[in-house]
């Protein structure tokens, strides 16, 4: 350590003016214009990310086994049922009505007599509502405002027998357009779904259903029903208790429930 030198001598302190030189920064703000179109690229920016998260997330879950066994049965009963058609352009299954509408080389009696076959074929299917559906069909065919320039479409003969009206042409057209497709859409789901009140210590929580659900087709609206785990849209995917069909509903009448009974589930 004795040969270490130490310099002790004061050091000249720098000038201090170099430490005050002015710093500018320039400032410019965006206009109002300039702010809402980045605010709306961020929201397309996120839109996107996560519409594509959506779409990986559908594919993983439609690659599964149970999923594709789940769709399969249900294809299956659809087209058990007549009302549906697997349609070799598209590799789906879909309703008759789509189909007839996709389909240009049928003319309009052909569709006609088609959708009229499907439709008995429907019948067909349940034995033990046949008699009902029946009936249900020739009440929709005869009503009071089923008419082609004032005339009806159909009549019935004093035997009971029910025959188109020959009393004037009507065009095959019109039979598809205003009497077969009207029955096929509106009455051939004999189904119909309940919005509900959740009533507890918490008071009564009203779930409704949205009115772009409830003009929905009917094939997507009650697949949600069974499917979907939102429980305050479409019930958690429990169904039960629900879905009732209209033709109890109408013979019955609208069915109550007494709020005083207490319910625990599972």
């Amino acid at each position: 350590m004795e040969n270490d030198v130490y310099d002790l001598t004061p050091k000249e302190k720098p000038d201090s003016s170099s430490y005050k030189k002015k710093i500018e920064i320039s400032y410019y703000q965006a206009r109002f214009t300039q702010k809402c179109g980045a605010i709306l690229l961020d929201f397309v920016i996120f839109a996107f990310l996560a519409l594509a998260l959506f779409i990986g997330v559908k594919g993983i879950v439609e690659a599964t086994p149970y999923f594709q066994e789940v769709n399969q049965k249900y294809d299956e009963s659809r087209l058990e049922s007549s009302l549906y058609i697997y349609n070799e352009q598209t590799k789906r299954v879909e309703d008759v009505v789509t189909f007839l509408n996709r389909s240009e080389n049928l003319s309009t009696s052909q569709k006609e007599d088609f959708l009229l076959n499907h439709i008995e074929n429907f019948f067909d299917s349940l034995p033990s509502s046949k008699n009902e559906l029946i009936n249900e069909f020739n009440e929709f065919i005869l009503d009071d405002d089923m008419l082609y320039n004032n005339e009806p479409y159909y009549i019935r003969n004093e035997d009971g027998t029910i025959d188109k009206n020959d009393t004037i042409t009507i065009p095959s057209e019109a039979y598809y357009q205003n009497v077969l497709v009207p029955y096929f859409d509106n009455s051939l789901i004999d189904l119909c779904i309940y919005s509900w009140d959740e009533i507890s210590l918490e008071g009564k929580r009203v779930h409704k259903y949205l009115q772009s659900e409830i003009s929905a087709k009917k094939e997507d609206y009650f697949r949600n029903i069974g499917y979907s785990s939102n429980w305050n849209m479409y019930s958690g995917g429990y169904p039960w208790n629900k879905i009732w069909r209209i033709s109890s509903l109408k013979h019955g009448g609208m069915v109550y429930f007494d709020e005083r009974v207490n319910m625990l589930e599972d």
